[in-house]
């Protein structure tokens, strides 16, 4: 498997762009949780409102990945920052269609 690689993309105002690239499975999300939290607590304390994480370059998540997609999602809302995740591969639109938390995690419910 590729590894995860989390990137900050640009910065536009109060808004931060992550990209994550490869997998997120079961052997890794702990250390992806870790490197995102990072970023995301960096964020908040430099008031940003709004963290955008592109998934176009994602090949696969299993359920872990659903999961920590979930943790992120509640994580900002603590830290008073909204998240978006954009522009997902088709298999990751299926796992989360499957794991029925399309509509929480994807605009539109793509």
């Amino acid at each position: 498997t590729q590894a995860f690689s989390p990137t900050t993309l640009t910065r536009e105002g109060e808004t931060r762009h992550l990209a994550w690239s490869g997998e997120i499975v079961a052997a890794n999300a702990p250390d992806v949780w870790s490197l995102t939290e990072e970023h995301l607590r960096t964020f908040a304390a430099h008031q940003v409102t709004l963290v955008v994480i592109d998934l176009s370059h994602l090949r696969f998540i299993d359920s872990s990945g659903a999961a920590l997609m979930v943790r992120l999602k509640k994580m900002t809302t603590v830290l008073g920052l909204q998240i978006l995740f954009c522009q997902p591969q088709p298999n990751i639109c299926n796992v989360l269609r499957l794991t029925r938390l399309e509509h929480l995690l994807l605009e539109g419910g793509q």
